[in-house]
């Protein structure tokens, strides 16, 4: 999604995304744009992921103590 909008124009790629083709560069600067989204809103489900796991570690390797009980 980042780079559609270098090689919207090249004859030996076809960048479609469902059933639109992306073939101009407006279409290509909003498929970056959705996919710079994407990297933040995928980052930060990673990150809470990780949030979660720590925790979850965390409570199962801590057998005394009473407050972090899942």
């Amino acid at each position: 999604m980042l780079a559609a909008p270098f090689v919207y124009n090249d004859p030996g790629v076809a960048v479609t995304l469902g059933e639109y083709a992306i073939d101009t560069l407006p279409r290509a600067l909003g498929v970056a744009g959705v996919g710079v989204l994407w990297l933040f809103v995928a980052a930060n489900l990673i990150d809470l992921l990780a949030a979660a796991g720590a925790y979850l570690t965390g409570a199962f390797l801590a057998p005394g103590d009473e407050s972090r009980r899942v």
